[in-house]
């Protein structure tokens, strides 16, 4: 592929091109074509048609330029082309961060007096990199029921002798006890989840959750705060005993298998303890 340039006022975008682009989005990419320069070439038909790069172009319209670098995608079919529009801006979409390895880098940058606004974050994704713990990133957790907020959980922690070293209460709602607190209603001091701890209990009900996601990130959480060698311990209603539908909210409760599947990739080890009305999970 060769790359040309072409006249920026010569260049059609698509007719039904569904992507988007705000105003302050258009400034920041001709603010890094200002400073990168124009490093991402626009892709064009044989009618310069825009195919990919819309928001370049406009940038570059902002900006005043003449020409812009461009690649002529001459051997998509007609049908291939309007799939590939959608495509290229939908897969890039499906990609993650390593939050560790983005924090590093930005540190690294800003030491270094670099801007790091000019690289596409605000300022409000910049501080949640900083304190990823601040109470206003904190999910809210709902769904909570006395079945699985009360003393039968707590009992059977105590029974089992698994309440060991540090221990926090993770969504302890108004029980009272001698170990730490967090709960996203009754004790909202997210002070408790700068530390780690031997052991957390969750008691949150995970199978109330409103969707899978949900759960999984109390999980992924409750896993952060557990220390090397430590446990999670998770208190689940039993759906069994309430015939599958949660007394409170009237949803659907997931099973323990389900809830397994979704806990599992988070521990080395996750036993499952049955009880009348809930199920324990205990995980190292």
């Amino acid at each position: 592929m060769q790359i040309e340039p072409r006249p920026t006022e010569d260049l059609v975008p698509f007719a039904v091109n569904a992507r988007t682009h705000s105003q302050e989005q258009i400034t920041q990419i001709a603010t890094s074509i200002e400073m990168f320069g124009f490093n991402n070439p626009v892709l064009i038909d044989k009618k310069d048609g825009i195919i990919a790069g819309h928001g370049r172009v406009m940038a570059a319209k902002q900006l005043g330029l003449k020409d812009v670098p461009t690649i002529v995608l001459g051997h998509l079919t007609k049908k291939q082309k309007r799939a590939f529009v959608l495509a290229d801006n939908r897969i890039g979409l499906n990609s993650g961060w390593n939050n560790e390895l983005l924090t590093l880098e930005l540190e690294g940058l800003g030491e270094q007096g670099f801007d790091l606004t000019l690289i596409g974050f605000d300022d409000g994704e910049l501080m949640q990199l900083d304190d990823p713990l601040q109470e206003d990133t904190l999910p809210g957790y709902g769904g909570a029921t006395a079945i699985a907020r009360g003393s039968a959980p707590l009992k059977l922690w105590r029974s089992k002798k698994l309440l060991k070293g540090d221990v926090l209460d993770f969504g302890s709602g108004q029980d009272q006890h001698e170990y730490f607190k967090y709960d996203a209603f009754t004790n909202p001091d997210v002070s408790a989840l700068t530390r780690d701890y031997d052991t957390v209990m969750c008691n949150y009900v995970l199978n109330v959750q409103p969707s899978d996601h949900l759960i999984t990130e109390i999980v992924c959480l409750v896993s952060k705060l557990v220390r090397p060698k430590g446990r999670a311990l998770f208190a689940v209603v039993n759906t069994k005993e309430l015939n599958g539908t949660d007394a409170a909210g009237g949803r659907d409760l997931r099973s323990a298998e389900q809830l397994f599947d979704l806990i599992r990739p988070f521990f080395a080890d996750v036993e499952l303890i049955e009880r009348t009305k809930f199920f324990g999970f205990v995980c190292k």
